[in-house]
């Protein structure tokens, strides 16, 4: 059983990792928002099946059938530190991130192509109206401590 603290270790490694579109963190190269995710998950042993061939724009239909298919659905009003969060702002591109730990009472982990790196700030207004669906990574992860 992989505990939420490990998720947000792993997570916060990443944090200052350069933007790149479909980057992976490979041989030192950047990540993006779902790259960031599979990055963790890779790190964790827990399997995701890569899938590169997405627009920079982020197709949202197709990024929910993707997380529908590797990761569990599970309600906003659930997720906890460790869940992944999708995100669709105003402009109607489609995001990834982690929910953490570290504000009042959540921060948000992601790779942000407006900051140009992986980043961690609170997760506030506008953010949680923003978020549109809500995901557990695969495999047994444990509950967060009440």
């Amino acid at each position: 059983m992989i505990d939420r603290t490990e998720i947000l270790r792993v997570a916060r490694g990443y944090v200052q990792v350069p933007y790149q579109h479909q980057g992976r963190g490979l041989n030192g190269s950047g990540l993006d928002c779902l790259g960031y995710i599979f990055r963790v998950a890779w790190d964790l042993g827990l399997p995701a099946e890569d899938d590169a061939t997405y627009t920079p724009q982020g197709d949202r239909r197709a990024l929910v059938l993707a997380c529908q298919a590797q990761m569990v659905s599970i309600p906003i009003a659930e997720a906890r530190p460790g869940d992944v969060l999708q995100i669709a702002d105003t402009s109607l591109t489609c995001h990834l991130a982690f929910l953490g730990d570290g504000g009042h009472p959540y921060t948000l982990l992601h790779a942000s192509l407006k900051w140009q790196r992986v980043i961690e700030h609170g997760y506030v207004r506008p953010w949680p109206a923003w978020t549109i669906a809500a995901y557990r990574l695969p495999g047994e992860i444990a509950p967060w401590p009440s």
